[in-house]
């Protein structure tokens, strides 16, 4: 018989042994716990699947070289003999792989907004280096395309003036300063803005002037008791309220109503002329009125007519206009020069020359670019002509029981207006041409004749100053007025 005690301590023998056996058996064969049908460390699952396929291009994808293997990619960790690869790099390079695809299908802008992504992910990843030169190369080919789309904006920019808005209807077009006042410079046109205004100035003027005629033909000129003067200025008035209402509906620019001025004028004189050569001996004073004031209306509407159609400028309609005063002029002092027996042959010679000055400037407006100041000069050259000989010539010679020297003088001051109109035509040949006369450097000083420092010579326009030089000498305290006549450089 086994004793207790004994038994006991056998069994805790046993068991202390068993103890000591388990983690040696678990340490010994740690390769026999882990499982095998895992997917190996080395290669995380790929977060876009299959959809690294092209939209774009299936030919661009199969043409995208791959990475290169994970194992051999720098910064990859190894253990146990395998390549381990972070979470994020591998994300990095799906996305890279996927702006790869984009970028050989020419969607530059996708393909950097990828590599942005990829960077972010894994700045200093396997396939950082090639993130950014890749995103560098996008970059410069999106520059590339927008550089000719920003030059072309730049070569042909938005017009600011394109719809330009009209000048105030309620405009007083004999108020100075609300006419200066109503033209905003940052939203107006403010040429043709002037421009109109001239326009309607003109309008009203000649509306009055066509009223005044009118009115005077509603009257008896022959009869002693009644005044045509009262019709007249009612005729007046009626012409320019007329004509004020009538501006804003007619919107004409300065030319266009300077075309149906003169050819009311013109063809008001052409009507007083035809009347009286009409009755000659028998016609009448209010005849002749009646005739000027049928001519003026019936060639202002002919004048409205050409200007809508032709929209000719102030220059094209001063060159007509003085042609005609030279061919009425001359017309007239060739009358001077033969003496005729008939008082009605002034008439016919005016009305020839008006016809054939007026024909020439129809004729050389459209062909030549004349400025309206420049044709003043040159009106200006030929009056000094044809006045010179009555002024000088005229009282040396004057014979009152003759009248060749009346016919001498006539034939004087002909050719004294062609040569005077001339002169001041070449004399002004460089005015419309201010870049050439700032590039002559003609002198600054606002006189009447101008001397460039090169030795050119050129017609300025003269502007009233003080005569006094605070510089030089106090003020006197009386006031005036002086012009330069000669300015330049010498």
């Amino acid at each position: 018989m086994i004793r207790q005690p004994a038994v006991r301590g056998v069994g805790a023998l046993v068991l202390g042994t068993w103890l000591l056996a388990v983690p040696t058996r678990a340490s010994a064969q740690p390769e026999e716990l882990l499982p095998d049908d895992g997917p190996p460390r080395a290669q995380p699952a790929d977060p876009y699947g299959d959809e690294l396929a092209d939209p774009y291009n299936d030919e661009a994808a199969d043409a995208a070289t791959p990475p290169t293997e994970a194992a051999s990619a720098p910064g990859a960790d190894t253990a146990g003999g395998e390549a381990f690869v972070s979470l994020d790099d591998a994300v990095a390079r799906a996305i890279y792989e996927r702006a790869v695809v984009l970028h050989a299908a020419e969607d530059y802008d996708n393909a950097r907004m990828l590599l942005e992504e990829a960077l972010a992910r894994s700045p200093n990843g396997p396939v950082a280096d090639d993130a950014r030169a890749l995103h560098t190369d996008c970059t410069q080919r999106l520059s590339a395309a927008t550089e000719p789309a920003a030059a072309a904006e730049l070569e042909a920019p938005v017009d600011p003036y394109e719809d330009i808005r009209e000048v105030q209807d309620s405009l007083d077009p004999f108020d100075i300063q609300e006419t200066r006042d109503s033209i905003d410079p940052f939203t107006d046109d403010v040429e043709l803005a002037r421009d109109r205004l001239r326009g309607r100035r003109t309008f009203i003027l000649y509306g009055g002037a066509l009223g005044f005629t009118l009115g005077l033909a509603a009257g008896n000129l022959d009869d002693p008791d009644t005044s045509p003067l009262v019709p007249a200025l009612l005729g007046a008035g009626a012409g320019v309220g007329g004509s004020y209402l009538l501006a804003d509906q007619m919107d004409l620019t300065a030319g266009q109503a300077s075309t149906m001025a003169w050819s009311g004028a013109w063809s008001g004189m052409a009507g007083g002329i035809l009347v009286d050569l009409a009755g000659i001996d028998t016609s009448s004073s209010t005849g002749v009125a009646r005739g000027v004031a049928l001519g003026g209306a019936l060639g202002t509407v002919a004048g409205w007519f050409a200007g809508k159609r032709l929209s000719p400028t102030e220059g094209d309609v001063s060159m007509v206009n003085s042609l005609g005063l030279y061919g009425t002029s001359l017309g007239l002092l060739v009358g001077v020069s033969i003496d005729p027996v008939e008082s009605e042959a002034y008439s016919i010679n005016a009305l020839v020359g008006a016809a054939v000055g007026l024909g020439a400037g129809l004729y050389l407006a459209p062909r030549l670019e004349v400025s309206r100041r420049r044709m003043l000069w040159v009106d200006l050259g030929a009056t000094v002509g044809a006045s010179v000989p009555w002024l000088l010539v005229y009282p040396a010679v004057i014979d009152s029981s003759s009248r060749g020297d009346e016919q001498a003088v006539g034939t004087m001051s002909a050719l004294g207006l062609l040569g005077g109109a001339y002169l001041a035509w070449y004399w002004t040949r460089n005015m419309d041409a201010p870049d050439d006369a700032e590039v002559a450097g003609l002198s600054p000083v606002p006189g009447l004749v101008q001397r460039s420092p090169d030795g050119r010579w050129g017609l300025g326009v003269p502007v009233p100053r003080s005569p006094e030089n605070p510089s030089l000498a106090p003020p006197t305290g009386a006031w005036g007025v002086a012009v330069d006549v000669l300015a330049g450089a010498f």
